[in-house]
């Protein structure tokens, strides 16, 4: 029987608090209760505060301080010396200094900028978006001197055996039962060994397929694992080998048995990266990368179909380039330049050339481009956008629609195919943000997040022809477990959503789950989770399926691991 605890989790616990929140009761129990007082009075009540949107600031329990994958504030690079004693049992220093250290170090503020950090530079010094990665340092690179025999017997990471061995704290006292140290010895196990013949499949490990590894560290290596939970809707499942280092930013589109995704990689210090495009089949295999060998400065991109195959729209030098393709992702002819703005987002009309709508300042302009790039006539749009990325837009056959956050709420504007503007409405309040859009059968419909409600949650509501809404709206889950952006995709009647459970920053979800409404809002049958726990999602896509052996289908897309992490696909039926 395998041990409960790894040593990845033990060791954390012993050597290393800021892996584990539990030891910052320990240390404030360890004070007397003038500095338990004078402690409380200096913390900052502002500084656990979770934005949920303008005047939505909502304070922190003592359990949602830093997310998990959020490492407070110490210094624990440095190798830690671990004496072995006469009698065999491995010594461990006092950390009582450095769990003090740890436990009140500020927290940001802002969870957005401390997951974003965090996880940047994690995975810019490690993830490498087209190789094998080297093992992951056991609890931040802290070195232990091989295990006595006369403690461990022959428990070697190594030897094929799951080992379990005795590891001792010096000079430690055991306290009464939730006090920090519980006990002064613990058993740590190997989580696998690499020469174990009976190493856990992937789909053992909750993983839709794969296959699977064990470190020299002995920790289970699952980076060749498909990065899909197993479910019956679950058709295919890919985490590609691509170019490119640290992924950020990823565009998906679909055209008839082509798939297509463009990501920028190979960020540098002057804050220049790299496009990539790749091509894949209906069932997700990859057909090939396509490296455009341009260089940019800014930090979105946009793709759609086009006449003759694909537009590429980008950010550089506070500018909006466009590059047509062809149906294989090659490029067809020069970039355009479409004008001054940042945040290009291209809206797909069937057959057509799409719409481009980016930002210029406070404001949102709609552009209209031709087939080849060239941008004609362009408008603005809504005034005072905020968060232009997180809008959406649909053609309906007559017009483009075009749903947006901005300081007046949520505002919902007709554009017309010759880039007229129309009158815009704003259909659900004020204190709401993230809407996207959906054609079906008999109107429009939109998932939206509020935030000035009792309890912040998702929400769904059917729009008329004009934007209105139609209707009560139809709260679809609420915090903790939705309120990010949610894309959708309608087909007859019913809405399929693409929902990021949530984790307190934006776009970034802890998971992902796809939900199949019927045109009253509801879903017959629970949520369908696409990925498992470990990691943040994010730049999460949905896109429809038309080839003839999977019509009905959804692919996605979206970049695991927070701000820069490896890029996976899925197709399945919703």
């Amino acid at each position: 029987m395998r041990a409960p605890h790894t040593m990845t989790a033990l060791l954390c616990f012993f050597l290393i608090p800021a892996c584990e929140p539990k030891p910052a009761a320990s240390t404030l129990d360890a004070l007397t209760a003038p500095e338990r007082d004078a402690r409380a009075a200096d913390a900052e009540p502002s500084d656990l505060a979770l934005d949920v949107g303008p005047g939505g600031d909502a304070p922190l329990s003592a359990d949602a301080r830093a997310p998990a994958d959020v490492a407070v504030p110490t210094d624990v690079s440095r190798p830690v010396d671990v004496p072995a004693r006469e009698d065999g049992q491995v010594t461990l220093p006092d950390l009582s200094v450095a769990a003090d250290a740890a436990v009140n170090a500020p927290i940001d503020s802002s969870i957005d900028s401390s997951i974003d950090s965090s996880i940047d530079q994690a995975i810019d010094a490690a993830v490498s978006v087209d190789g094998p990665l080297p093992p992951p340092p056991l609890c931040g690179a802290v070195n232990l001197p091989p295990l006595d025999p006369s403690a461990c017997g022959s428990a070697l990471c190594g030897d094929g055996l799951v080992s379990t061995c005795e590891v001792c704290r010096a000079d430690c006292e055991p306290g009464p039962p939730g006090r920090f140290p519980i006990d002064c010895c613990e058993l740590l196990s190997e989580v696998c060994d690499p020469r174990d013949p009976n190493l856990p499949t992937c789909v053992e490990q909750g993983f839709g397929g794969g296959q699977s590894a064990c470190t020299d560290a002995c920790d289970f290596d699952t980076r060749r694992c498909d990065g899909c939970g197993a479910h019956e809707r679950l058709e295919a499942c890919v985490r590609p080998l691509l170019p490119g280092t640290s992924a950020h930013s990823l565009s998906l589109s679909t055209s008839g048995d082509v798939v297509l995704i463009a990501y920028l990689a190979d960020r540098d210090v002057a804050g220049t990266s790299n496009v990539f495009l790749a091509r894949f089949d209906v069932d997700l295999r990859l057909i090939e990368t396509l490296p455009c060998q341009i260089a940019v400065n800014g930090g979105r991109l946009s793709l759609a179909p086009s006449p003759g195959g694909f537009l590429l729209a980008y950010e550089h030098d506070a500018a909006v380039h466009l590059m047509p393709l062809d149906a294989t992702g090659r490029a067809r002819g020069p970039s355009q330049r479409a004008g001054d703005g940042t945040i290009p987002r291209l809206i797909e009309r069937p057959n057509q050339p799409p719409l481009l709508l980016n930002q210029r300042g406070n404001d949102a302009y709609a552009t209209v481009v031709d087939a080849d790039g060239v941008a004609g006539a362009s408008n603005l749009a809504l005034r005072d956008v905020v968060e232009l990325e997180y809008g959406s837009g649909v053609f309906t056959g007559d017009d483009f629609m075009i749903a947006q956050r901005t300081n007046a709420g949520i505002e919902v504007v007709p554009v017309s195919v010759d880039g007229v503007v129309g009158q815009s409405v704003t259909p659900v309040g004020q204190s709401v943000e993230y809407p996207q859009l959906a054609l079906v059968d008999g109107g429009l419909r939109m998932t939206y997040s509020d935030f000035g409600a009792p309890v912040p949650g998702l929400y769904f509501a059917s729009l008329n022809a004009a934007g209105q809404r139609q209707g009560a709206s139809v709260e679809l889950g609420s915090i903790p477990e939705y309120f990010n952006p949610a894309p959708v995709y309608g087909s007859g009647t019913e809405t399929f959503v693409l929902v990021g459970l949530y984790s307190g920053s934006t776009g970034h979800g802890r998971q992902l789950e796809s939900l199949r409404l019927d045109a009253r809002g509801l879903s017959a049958e629970g949520p369908a989770r696409l990925t498992i726990e470990g990691g943040l999602v994010t730049d999460y896509q949905l896109r429809p399926l038309a080839g003839q052996m999977v019509a009905g289908q959804m692919v996605a897309a979206w970049r695991a691991g927070g701000s820069s992490g490896r890029i996976q696909l899925a197709r399945f039926t919703p």
